[in-house]
């Protein structure tokens, strides 16, 4: 049999992320070639029955040797190991692009690792869908299907690099972002790692009031919901003290505007609370019809500029009027 001259992405990590993103390119046709690698045998297995990769390697070094893409799919807690092992033994001009909702320190470490090496590299962070609501618990070719997939360029990342995210995104049928990792890091911390502090906040001042043995009792579906972490306790807490300002900022933000809201419970303001949620049930439902149909252009929402919160804040707010 003579070579296989098709060119090699390879996933390293091969979770729902990493083996949906081997299926949805498979849906495409290529002249590549998808090999894989995970440290877990089970995942490994799993990939490799659902055809998201051709062929799997245990060794990181052997399944990325000739790769012209390797797109690391793994916990943020494990990247800087992966790209320390990658920058000591991988070929020059191999473009590495990775997925973690955090991309600062990533870069740092791109810096650190690859980039002196000759191994360009490109921050990615694919928006995920509401998993209990759309149904995707597994690996899935549409997983990406009309989301975001936000990419952070830096000055070193070749134009090349920009290339190949914009045909990645295109090939998932996602929606390329490109925006500053800065910018990236400060709204992620939003929607994505403050809410997981909350869950962690929420049952650890629930458990530690004295009635808990009676209040786990009455505990269903959305305390269980709202309390579930998506990663480890060394995972979470490795994300939230690398983006820690940003967090901070979202803490004191939200307590104001808890305050805010204790202050229309105790004075008995009914109106004020049904304005409150009326514009969060609006906002919201706004929020998932552009998700789920990938039209982030359409008119908005927006706070009324003489609302408590945007006084506050002067970018967010309580009371919302739609643009025209």
């Amino acid at each position: 049999m003579g070579k296989d001259r098709r060119s090699q992405i390879t996933i390293v990590g091969l979770g729902m992320v990493g083996a949906s993103i081997g299926l949805a390119l498979h849906k495409e046709k290529g002249n590549f070639r998808i090999v894989g690698h995970d440290k877990n045998p089970e995942a490994t297995k799993r990939a490799l029955k659902f055809g998201a990769v051709e062929k799997a390697s245990w060794n990181l070094i052997s399944a990325c040797d000739e790769a012209s893409l390797i797109i690391l799919a793994i916990p943020f807690g494990e990247i800087r190991a992966t790209m320390d092992a990658l920058g000591r033994e991988i070929r020059q001009g191999v473009l590495v692009i990775d997925t973690a909702t955090l991309k600062k320190p990533v870069q740092a470490w791109a810096d650190e690792y690859l980039t002196p090496k000759g191994i360009a590299y490109l921050g990615g962070d694919p928006v995920l869908p509401m998993a209990e609501k759309e149904g995707f618990e597994a690996p899935n070719p549409n997983l990406f299907e009309r989301r975001t997939f936000c990419f952070c360029p830096t000055t070193e990342t070749p134009d090349g690099a920009i290339k190949v995210a914009s045909d990645l995104a295109d090939r998932l049928r996602a929606a390329p972002l490109f925006l500053d990792a800065d910018e990236h890091d400060a709204l992620r911390a939003g929607v994505e790692h403050f809410p997981m502090m909350l869950s962690a906040a929420l049952l650890s001042s629930t458990a530690g009031n004295e009635a808990w043995r009676e209040i786990r009792r009455l505990a269903g579906r959305r305390f269980e919901e709202f309390t579930k972490l998506p990663e480890s306790p060394e995972g979470l807490s490795a994300i939230f003290l690398a983006n820690r300002d940003n967090l901070a900022r979202w803490i004191d933000m939200h307590i104001q505007v808890m305050a805010y809201l204790k202050s229309a419970l105790v004075s008995g303001d009914k109106e004020r609370l049904e304005r409150i949620l009326e514009a969060s049930e609006e906002l919201r439902n706004q929020w998932l019809e552009a998700a789920a149909s990938g039209r982030w252009e359409e008119p908005i929402a927006t706070l009324e500029k003489d609302s408590f919160l945007a006084r506050m804040f002067g970018l967010s707010g309580i009371l919302y009027r739609r643009k025209k």
